[in-house]
Formats: C-alpha cells, structure tokens, sequence
C-alpha cells in the first residue's frame, strides 16, 4: 500500500483497463514490435480473467473502501 491508501497489485488490474494502457504506447511503438506488444496485452488481459472471486483493486479513502475491482467465479 502506498502513501495514498491504494494497494495496487499489476495481476488485479481489470483486463479492460490492462487493454487500454497497453493501446496508450501503441503509436510510439516501431510497426513488428507493435504487433508483439499486443499479443502480449491480450494475453495479459486473458490472464487476468483467471484471478480468482473476491475484492482485488480497493482503495480506502475517508475511512471508506471502494472495491474497483471484483472478480465473480466465472460460471
């Protein structure tokens, strides 16, 4: 947790939000390592399907928890 009472961990990243950071470097990036670049974000976003259920990204401000991430057991 840093000082800011957000605990961050990269796996509990919600696979959406790993997509979208990974589209941000996209045009910096030369046209082949492009192509890898992306591979790797969906198979990061995929990856990050398989966390298990419960509470995953939360931050505590004021003396409340907001859950930013919930995973529910994928049925």
């Amino acid at each position: 947790m840093n000082s800011a009472g957000i605990a961050v961990q990269f796996s509990a990243l919600p696979p959406g939000v790993v997509m979208i950071l990974a589209a941000i470097a996209v045009p910096w990036i030369p046209h082949m390592a492009r192509q890898a670049w992306m591979l790797a974000a969906i198979a990061l976003s995929a990856w990050g399907l398989t966390t298990g259920a419960g509470e995953h990204f939360v931050w505590t401000a004021l003396g409340y928890e907001f859950v930013l991430y919930r995973a529910d057991a994928l049925t």
